[in-house]
């Protein structure tokens, strides 16, 4: 049905890239070229805060030749609001 052309399109358009420590994936992204978005992305929560989501980001906009609109530890730091 139509679920089964929605998928067999995503894995036209959408990359995946992981990040794996001692065979384990500790994180991963996937990037839709067609529409350049994010569309997801993920960090073990025992990986947390040791930039992998940084690389992770990095490598997509070094592979696709993108420019990010922020740097990701600029995002990552608390914002205080008066």
């Amino acid at each position: 049905p139509n679920s089964i052309m929605v998928v067999e399109n995503l894995k036209q358009s959408n990359t995946s890239f992981g990040i794996f420590r001692e065979n384990v994936l500790s994180g991963y992204i996937i990037y839709n070229s067609k529409t350049k978005r994010m569309q997801q992305f993920g960090i073990d929560k025992n990986h947390r805060k040791k930039y992998l989501a940084k690389q992770l980001f990095n490598h997509i906009a070094k592979h696709f030749e993108l420019i990010l609109p922020l740097s990701i530890s600029r995002l990552m730091q608390p914002v205080q609001l008066n």
